[in-house]
């Protein structure tokens, strides 16, 4: 039998949209192909393709200076004001303002002078419909979480977490109907005790009739408040074969000896 090759190019409008399947709208791409030989019916192909990275599609990040490099280190200061006390819960610092695809999120927490008992970090995207294409009112926006890290932090001073973005998500982008932005997710559990002394003390308990020898526990109940923070970030494309390189080193095994 013969064999023939043809070859096709084609070029992706500008305008068009990364591929993406949220909760209210798919964006898909496909590569439709028709065989015909002679005497035999059409046959029709359905190739799916993703696209990752187009021109002139406007990427959403969170606040920056004008001056300052999209990939330069960001730091914020988180600080809690209730009816108990106020103050300066960390110090969050960023080692990029902006990640692409399939990167690593290291989080540096430095806390201040409350005491953060437990926090918890959420890498979550936010896919909001525009109010003329929203079906349903009151329902424009859907976060969807991938990735949770929960870190024990009483008497800590400070310490780091990695969130891991997918490789398999769509990064920050805007169209007239739908706007995908990123943001990692804080809930920090926050003690009625200032200082981790305070916590110390309030666990010694005397064991002896005359009151010489001490003996501590864990206490028991903790009073502690919840205080959720978000810091916006931006997800930008990467290349394809970036993706793949990430892949194949996330499936190798490693053995431990």
């Amino acid at each position: 039998l013969a064999s023939k090759e043809l070859k096709f190019s084609g070029v992706v409008p500008t305008h068009s949209p990364p591929s993406y399947r949220g909760s209210y709208i798919k964006y898909s791409y496909i590569v439709l192909v028709g065989l015909q030989r002679v005497n035999k019916p059409v046959t029709l192909i359905n190739l799916p393709i993703r696209i990752i990275n187009l021109p002139g599609i406007t990427l959403v990040d969170g606040p920056k200076k004008a001056s300052s490099h999209p990939f330069a280190p960001r730091e914020e200061r988180v600080n809690y004001e209730d009816y108990f006390m106020d103050g300066l819960v960390s110090i969050v610092r960023l080692t990029k303002g902006a990640y692409r695809l399939g990167d690593p999120i290291e989080v540096n927490l430095e806390f201040g002078d409350l005491q953060c008992v437990q926090v918890t970090l959420k890498l979550q995207a936010l896919e909001t419909i525009s109010p003329e294409s929203e079906v349903k009112e009151g329902t424009n926006t859907r976060c969807t979480t991938h990735d949770t890290k929960t870190i024990q932090c009483i008497h800590t001073k400070s310490t780091a977490v990695t969130l891991h973005i997918p490789l398999n998500v769509v990064n920050s982008f805007s169209t007239n109907i739908v706007l995908v932005r990123w943001q990692v997710h804080f809930d920090f559990v926050i003690a009625h005790m200032r200082k981790s002394a305070e916590i110390v003390d309030a666990g010694l308990t005397s064991v002896s009739a005359k009151g010489l020898d001490c003996d501590w526990r864990p206490l028991e109940r903790l009073n502690v408040s919840t205080f959720s923070w978000e810091l916006p970030i931006r997800v930008v494309p990467t290349l394809p074969q970036y993706i793949a390189t990430i892949a194949w080193q996330r499936t190798q095994t490693k053995d431990v000896v």
